[in-house]
């Protein structure tokens, strides 16, 4: 598939993406809000990493968020980010190597997407979350 012919939400899921990596973290939960329903159910097997990993970093952008909040919007929040965890492991993230490659910062105490789940520091606040 071209460039061109690509659906809009690629582009968008792409963006939130560089939004993560340049630590824009509400601008990139913005963008993840308005694209990630835009995703048709059953997308183009092409875009399935895309797909679990933003939705990985949605989780972390939301959890992350929720710490600033007061405990309704922070419970909120945490729930929404699981959700989104539980997607993106649905999705293959946690059995497929680490996404991050040679920029992981958490190198090289694992080597699966589940194992850098288990030691991102993005996900501090709620491991104590029995879900």
């Amino acid at each position: 598939m071209d460039r061109w012919s690509l659906p809009a939400w690629v582009g968008d899921l792409e963006a939130a993406q560089g939004l993560i990596g340049k630590q824009q973290y509400d601008e990139a939960r913005a963008l993840f809000d308005n694209v990630l329903p835009l995703i048709p159910p059953k997308p183009d097997p092409e875009f399935k990493e895309l797909i679990r990993g933003a939705y990985y970093n949605y989780a972390c952008v939301l959890v992350m968020a929720s710490v600033k909040e007061e405990e309704g919007a922070r419970q909120e929040l945490v729930d929404r980010g699981l959700a989104a965890l539980k997607i993106s492991l649905d999705l293959g993230f946690g059995d497929e190597p680490c996404g991050a490659g040679a920029k992981c910062p958490y190198k090289p105490e694992h080597k699966t997407g589940r194992e850098h789940a288990a030691v991102d520091t993005d996900f501090d606040s709620i491991r104590e979350d029995p879900r």
